[in-house]
């Protein structure tokens, strides 16, 4: 089966800490014991006991703990993203709930009595068998994309990047739909095909050819949605070369078939 969620409890010495490090997944992340330096992107900021910080995928992170002496206690659920998008086929009436997680691009802080209700949903997943940690992770996930958040809530990952990755996905977007290449890409940048390469790796973590698919599936989704068109039209429409490929894409993507997707 599919990596939907992970649970983990972590009681570490502080040189046992994890250095800076990005995942595909949601992190959800409470400090139970301990305190220290929380660095996510550019946004670094102190933390103690009761931390929760929700993580979007792809966003650099790492919590740096201080204390020397004692060993400090996190408890962290990791969520695929996958499973949000299969949670809102399987179970439509979440999907405004799904949809409003989504929507977050860097992180969000918790506060008030809304962190104290996610932090108990977490702490007694402890001693949970697997069907009723499955309920805990919908209570938690319907906590988060019901609360009201404000401009202060969420982080602010300042990118230095920010102008180049815009005028990348301009490009993308208006070139989908035909023979979108690095060569232009790079050209539209103002970079060499190399540079745009090496500069998409180190900095994101990623290829051309994954954001350009990224850019095809949004928009094949749209026209399984709105469209009567079928899934080989669809795929041609968005770029792909073939339907098996167009499949296969969608699948790694969403976890599941666009022919699945449609009838969902």
């Amino acid at each position: 089966m599919a990596f939907q969620y992970k649970f983990v409890r972590a009681e570490i010495l502080s040189e046992e800490q994890i250095g800076s490090h990005r995942q595909e997944s949601w992190e959800l992340s409470y400090v139970v014991r301990g305190h220290g330096t929380r660095t996510i992107g550019n946004n670094v900021s102190p933390f103690s006991e009761g931390d929760l910080v929700l993580v979007a995928p792809h966003v650099v992170h790492c919590w740096r703990f201080e204390n020397e002496n004692i060993r400090i206690c996190n408890l962290s659920l990791f969520i695929s993203d996958g499973y949000l998008v299969d949670m809102k086929l399987f179970m439509p009436e979440m999907s405004a709930v799904i949809d409003r997680i989504r929507d977050i691009r860097t992180f969000v802080v918790f506060k008030g009595e809304i962190r104290d209700k996610i932090a108990a949903g977490l702490m007694s997943m402890s001693d949970m068998d697997e069907a009723k940690r499955s309920l805990a992770v919908l209570q938690i996930l319907y906590m988060i994309g019901t609360e009201t958040l404000t401009a202060g809530d969420i982080g602010d990952v300042s990118d230095p990047h920010k102008n180049t990755m815009d005028t990348l996905q301009l490009y993308l977007e208006c070139n989908f739909n035909r023979n979108a290449n690095l060569s232009e890409a790079a050209n539209a940048v103002g970079m060499g095909r190399t540079t745009l390469c090496s500069f998409l790796r180190r900095h994101y973590d990623t290829t051309f050819s994954e954001l350009l698919n990224a850019v095809r599936v949004r928009q094949a989704c749209e026209m399984l949605r709105h469209t009567p068109l079928g899934i080989e039209q669809i795929a041609y429409a968005c770029g792909f070369n073939s339907p098996s490929y167009f499949n296969r894409v969608f699948k790694a993507q969403n976890g599941f078939t666009p022919g699945k997707y449609r009838n969902g």
